[in-house]
């Protein structure tokens, strides 16, 4: 079966100028399903062309990671600059327990962090998926 692909779809030009110049997709990338199996999500792009009539071709071999369980927490700076970011934490952190003290101290955490995540979508209308969408978009201008 043929590989997925992204950008450009034509891999060749017959180099003419105007109406005469043709464009065609002759080069494919061609994988079996033990390769879609090991990197489900790879593709392949056409690169620029240079000096010949076809576009040489990059495959991106992405294998899925199944991350276990929860994504991690991200504390985000923006939040200490709002003015209601001090009281949303004293809030939570002034509940109080019946443990000993190092897990009044986990409890706690745990508890900001659960409100805080609250108070950003609340707050900034973001949930940690748009904020994990957005360091993937920022990490992919990067490379």
């Amino acid at each position: 079966m043929e590989l997925k692909f992204l950008g450009k779809s034509y891999s060749r030009c017959n180099g003419h100028a105007g109406n005469t110049r043709s464009w065609a997709r002759l080069d494919r990338s061609l994988v079996d399903q033990k390769f879609l199996g090991a990197f489900p999500d790879s593709v392949m792009r056409y690169l620029p062309r240079t000096s010949s009539d076809h576009a040489p071709m990059v495959i991106s071999l992405v294998k899925s990671f199944e991350g276990y369980g929860p994504a991690p927490f991200r504390f985000q700076q923006m939040w200490v600059d709002h003015v209601d970011f001090a009281r949303c934490v004293r809030e939570v952190w002034d509940q109080t327990d019946d443990s000993g003290a190092l897990m009044k101290l986990v409890a706690k955490l745990k508890r900001v962090r659960v409100a805080l995540k609250a108070w950003n979508k609340v707050v900034f209308g973001w949930t940690s998926g748009h904020i994990q969408e957005l360091e993937d978009r920022i990490e992919r201008l990067d490379e």
